[in-house]
């Protein structure tokens, strides 16, 4: 090997000699595995507490907003045109479980998108009623509400059309307007009643739609009101929370099963791996110096003995 080779080696055996002494040392080998368990329990109790809020937080917090369209039916054949159209909405969509949450408070609407036609106006007032049903169609509320376009004269329907003359022209907007009728307010979703079907009926037949929509929004309060609208500050809480008493029970666990056990490993871990008897270092001016105070403790004695036999 060549000299310089040799001095590099050299070096960097002298700079990390100490290094590797203390990592592979027995006590920095204990505390690694010492840090290595508490790291993982630490980021385990993290991940195991986002886990349990979010599984919460979707059992808990319901849908906020449900939207279905409507597709009223005019009358078919062998029913009289003077039949007032209908609609049935299917919130399960097929489904085995309802779509509202029980014990939850819901606000339900109408939203119709009408043209503004002369037909529309002359009508005047109708009405709109609306049922909810179970899977069994038994109704569970009825409301009716009535409902009107807003009123145009006719000069404000020149000047309104005068003033959208070209976007009407290229197709960018439509004489027409939407009606939000509030329906229910307040509805409670009952567990032993679960509402399947909404039934939508509009009183005049004659009243023109170009399209309509089932509007259920969710009332949020108390607990799921903070969770919806507050998720950042109710998601540490309960993280904090979960976190808390995932560490009482692994101490618990620890005091009950986890310290004897640990115990174990170390006793099995020192006779497996045995440590080395050092060896003595011999002194052999301090022996020498013992037999010399041994021969002189002898030598007095044999003094001591001849004096008191003579």
């Amino acid at each position: 090997m060549h000299p310089a080779v040799a001095m590099v080696i050299e070096i960097f055996r002298s700079i990390f000699r100490p290094i590797f002494r203390i990592l592979f040392a027995p006590r920095a080998q204990r505390t690694v595995v010492k840090t290595t368990i508490l790291s993982l329990s630490i980021v385990g109790m993290i991940l195991t507490s986002m886990g349990a809020y979010l599984l919460f937080y979707n059992y808990h917090v319901p849908q906020i907003t449900h939207l279905e369209p409507i597709w009223l039916q005019y009358g078919g054949k062998g029913e009289p045109e003077w039949m007032a159209p209908r609609a049935m909405v299917d919130l399960t969509r097929g489904n085995t479980h309802t779509a509202l949450r029980h014990e939850q408070v819901y606000d339900i609407s109408i939203r119709l998108h009408v043209p503004n036609s002369d037909s529309n106006f002359n009508i005047g007032n109708f009405m709109i009623t609306l049922q909810l049903q179970t899977a069994n169609h038994t109704n569970v509320l009825t409301s009716s509400r009535a409902s009107i376009l807003r009123y145009q004269s006719s000069t404000q329907r020149i000047l309104h059309v005068l003033s959208k003359a070209l976007p009407l022209l290229l197709g960018w907007t439509e004489e027409s307007q939407i009606i939000t009728v509030p329906m229910v307010e307040g509805y409670i979703e009952q567990k032993t009643s679960p509402v399947a079907y909404v039934t939508i009926a509009l009183s005049n037949p004659s009243v023109q739609v170009y399209d309509a929509q089932l509007r259920i929004i969710a009332d949020l309060r108390g607990l799921r009101y903070h969770m919806y609208y507050h998720r950042i500050i109710t998601a540490f809480v309960f993280a904090l929370i979960f976190s808390l008493i995932e560490l009482v029970c692994a101490v618990v666990a620890w005091r009950v099963f986890g310290q004897g056990l640990w115990n174990k490993l170390n006793k099995a871990f020192a006779h497996a791996n045995p440590r080395r008897a050092l060896p003595t270092e011999k002194i052999p001016h301090y022996e020498e110096e013992e037999e010399e105070e041994e021969s002189d403790v002898r030598y007095h004695d044999n003094d001591n003995d001849k004096s008191i036999n003579e």
